[in-house]
Formats: structure tokens, sequence, C-alpha cells
């Protein structure tokens, strides 16, 4: 019971806090919107909503490379052995070169299915990883992105950081911008899970709203933050 009396009071606070952006600024001045995408293809809206989202953490957050220079020295050793192939056969006969050939050819598949995995199983769509220093105290957050057809609803905060981002259904209009926030301070993780109207983050032209978006991510680590402190 007072578990569900803290969420309870964690949801409160953010409408609270919405509601107070959202009559301190009626009018935001943001900048007119520099990235356009099909406002009806919700693909091409995640891949930019994610950047905007990546963009904007990496005001606050130092970025993880890990991942990055993980992609490249898988694809760049892909390459390598696709070209050692190619120069070999060029440089002997056919079958004299077969038994390079195919260690190639099955190194490079090996390559391929190991990157499938990591993106799968490792990094399971991870859009950020960063980390923050205050006072001392190191702080980081990995942030996982999707969309829903359900209406978007308030945050979700837990403990547990195993599932996808989810969008229970509430009053509104679908489609919505779900994103997983995983919080760490300490020995202390909190997950948060939000979603938004995607036409709150982009106008009827396609234009990507990024100041609404970074206000909206945001508000999803200051509930993640006030939880933390609660417990």
């Amino acid at each position: 019971m007072a578990k569900k009396k803290q969420l309870s009071n964690t949801k409160n606070d953010y409408l609270q806090n919405s509601t107070s952006l959202e009559t301190s600024s009626v009018l935001p001045t943001d900048p007119l919107p520099e990235v356009k995408v099909n406002p009806v293809n919700l693909g091409e809206i995640k891949v930019a909503l994610d950047d905007a989202v990546k963009k904007h953490l990496s005001t606050s957050y130092t970025p993880s490379h890990l991942y990055p220079i993980i992609h490249l020295t898988l694809g760049y050793l892909s390459v390598f052995l696709a070209l050692l192939a190619s120069y070999h056969g060029w440089r002997t006969e056919f079958e004299a070169s077969k038994p390079l050939l195919w260690a190639c050819v099955g190194s490079y598949f090996s390559l391929q299915l190991t990157m499938w995995g990591f993106k799968r199983y490792v990094e399971k769509g991870v859009i950020f990883n960063g980390q923050y220093h205050d006072q001392s105290k190191l702080e980081s957050i990995r942030v996982i992105s999707g969309t829903s057809l359900d209406p978007p609803s308030p945050p979700t905060v837990s403990s547990s950081s195993t599932h996808l981002p989810k969008s229970v259904p509430a009053i509104g209009d679908g489609p919505s911008y779900v994103l997983h926030l995983e919080l760490k301070s300490g020995m202390k993780n909190i997950v948060v899970d939000g979603g938004k109207y995607v036409g709150g983050l982009v106008d009827t032209e396609g234009g990507v709203e990024e100041g609404e978006l970074g206000r909206w991510v945001d508000e999803l680590i200051t509930v993640g933050k006030m939880e933390r402190k609660r417990e």
C-alpha cells in the first residue's frame, strides 16, 4: 500500500508540474523546427525523435561511445575480410584461393551474426547511454524508445529494467512515442516509462518540436529523481 501511495504521489506531482509548465508557457518561444519528417510515417517520426532525444540529453550527460565503437569494429573487420578475400582471389588462381576464401566468407558471416546478436540481446534498442557527474556523485542514464498505436499515459515508476517501453491506454488519441528511462545513482536504480502523443511532438507539417520534446524528457527524469529521493 505504501508503494502504491508513493507511485500515486509521483504521478500527481508529475501532472502538477506538467500543468504549471503548460500554463507558464502557453506560447513557448521555441525556434521554428529545423527537422522535417513525413507526418504520417511513424517509423520516420521515431528516427527523428530518437535523434532529438540524443541531442537533448547530450547537453547534460556525457554520451558513452561503447556501442558505436563495437559497431565500427565489427563493421571494419567485415570490410577487411571482404577486401582480403577479393585481393587473394585476384592474385591467385581460384582453386588455390578456395581455403582462404571459405575462411573469409565464414568469418564475415560470423561477424554479421555477432552484430545482429549484439543489437538484439545486448543493445536492445538503446538510443542513448550517458553519465553525469554531480558533486563527486556519478549518475548514469540509459534510454530505450518505441512507438505505440495506443494513447500515451502518465509515467510509471518501478525498480525493474527488464522490459521494453510500453504505453498504457489513457484518455487521448494515438499513436504515441514512448520512452523507457533507466536512472542509476550508486546502488539505486529507478525506471521511468512514459508516453506522449506524437501530435504534440511533430506538427501538422512534419516539423519536429525539439523544445517540447526536451521539456517532456526533463519531466520524466525529474519524476525518476523525485521517486529516488522518496526511497
